[in-house]
C-alpha cells in the first residue's frame, strides 16, 4: 500500500508555533518598541474625545516599520475609550 504523502508532512515538526502572526492581517495586542509612537499618535488624536476635530497627521516611514500596525492599534483604543465614555469620535 502507498503511504499518503501528507502522512510524512504531517509527523513533521514545524518551525513555526504560531505561524498567524505572519499573516498580513494579524494585529498584536501589543506593540514594543513603539511606545513613543503610539503616545505621539494619542496625544493628537485625544482632541476626538474632548468633541473637537483632530489636526492632520503625516506619517512616514520605510516599508514594513509598523506604521499601519500602529495607527490601527491606536485607533482600536481610541474607539474603545470612545465607547467607554459614550462618545461619538467619528
Amino acid at each position: 500500500m502507498k503511504k499518503n504523502i501528507f502522512d510524512t508532512l504531517l509527523s513533521r515538526q514545524s518551525l513555526f508555533t504560531n505561524k498567524e502572526i505572519l499573516h498580513h492581517s494579524h494585529r498584536p495586542a501589543v506593540m514594543p518598541h513603539r511606545e513613543k509612537e503610539i503616545e505621539r499618535i494619542a496625544f493628537n488624536l485625544v482632541e476626538a474625545l474632548n468633541g473637537q476635530i483632530p489636526s492632520n497627521m503625516i506619517l512616514y516611514g520605510v516599508t514594513g516599520s509598523g506604521k499601519t500596525a500602529v495607527t490601527l492599534h491606536v485607533t482600536n483604543l481610541l474607539k474603545e475609550k470612545g465607547e467607554q465614555m459614550r462618545r461619538d469620535i467619528t
